[in-house]
């Protein structure tokens, strides 16, 4: 038992817990109960609970932010009452009016956005986030002798596997409201990560993106000029290209894999090239940084919406790399 467990025992005996009557607590979203030095050692807890608590704080914030909202709500009908109640029957009407024309103008800005959207799906800029090493290659086929062949590897966490489709969610989110959209692909959409992203996310229903269950060999052919993007590439992206497909490695960065995206780039024949961060934000570049899928679509969105690569960089860096350049910039 270590000192935390003998700490709480300690406790449990002064509040007159003996060891014949060891109390014990349920925990939710489980059943059966839990020893006080189960409940003082993460180990001892079955990912389940993890997973269950995981879920409680997602309701619970889910349930903070609508109530949030609510009331904001509130707060603005309550308003908008007032300031009627303060007017003439003319200036109503006229405000009516206002406000009539404000809604049908943002109506008419989202459909346009929808078909813009649309057409970009179609024929716009391919850009594809390839899954394929977050999901689990499929098992092998049974030897000559008849004997079934082991299994390959078990590809990424539960965790990895959230993580990689709340990015996957972001990129398609940022792509709908974009000013120049992209055609958003989703290669190797398959398995626990297409499961996931279609019942928690209803990513069947994303209409700025597009999942495909073939790899990207079948649905690009290198012929097509293919572009991974990888941070262990030597040659820096240049100049965006219509007719060339680039590819973001679906990784998270909680388990850096180095050199996969490269090697990504290498089985399919593809060319290799980098973000230009070190080019456009120099010091980022001396630290040890990987970014989310989201990011890496976000400047690319960026680029291709005409802003410089300076720029695009420094608004698609998560900020705790800009802090980590003022660190290294304190102390040149």
């Amino acid at each position: 038992m270590d000192a935390q467990a003998a700490a709480a025992a300690q406790a449990a005996g002064a509040a007159g817990l003996g060891e014949a009557e060891e109390q014990r607590y349920e925990l939710p979203g489980l059943e059966g109960s839990w020893a006080i030095e189960q409940l003082v050692r993460r180990s001892a807890l079955p990912a389940e609970f993890w997973d269950a608590r995981r879920r409680a704080r997602n309701h619970a914030r889910l349930q903070r932010n609508y109530g949030r909202r609510k009331r904001r709500g509130e707060a603005l009908r309550q308003e908008e009452e007032e300031r009627l109640a303060g007017l003439g029957e003319q200036e109503r009407a006229a405000y009516a009016a206002q406000r009539h024309s404000e809604r049908e103008a943002a109506k008419a800005a989202a459909a346009e956005q929808r078909q813009r959207v649309a057409e970009a799906m179609e024929r716009g800029l391919r850009v594809v986030v390839d899954c394929s090493l977050s999901v689990p290659p499929p098992a092998p086929q049974g030897g000559a002798d008849g004997s079934s062949a082991q299994a390959g590897p078990s590809g990424a966490s539960d965790r990895e596997v959230r993580s990689l489709c709340k990015q996957l969610e972001l990129c398609a989110a940022a792509n709908k409201r974009a000013a120049a959209p992209v055609s958003l692909q989703f290669a190797s959409f398959a398995g626990r990560v297409r499961s996931f992203a279609e019942e928690g996310m209803h990513a069947d229903r994303w209409p700025a993106a597009r999942g495909h269950e073939a790899p990207l060999g079948q649905l690009f052919p290198a012929g097509q000029l293919v572009v991974v993007l990888s941070p262990d590439a030597e040659e820096p992206l240049g100049t965006l290209e219509q007719d060339k497909v680039y590819v973001i490695g679906g990784l998270v960065d909680r388990t850096v894999q180095k050199g996969a995206s490269l090697r990504l780039a290498q089985r399919h024949g593809a060319h290799a090239v980098r973000l230009p961060i070190a080019e456009h934000l120099g010091p980022l570049s001396k630290g040890k940084g990987v970014l989310n899928v989201n990011d890496v679509f976000a400047a690319l969105l960026a680029v291709h919406a005409g802003q410089s690569w300076k720029a695009a960089l420094e608004a698609a860096i998560p900020q705790r790399f800009h802090q980590k350049i003022k660190r290294q910039q304190k102390w040149q």
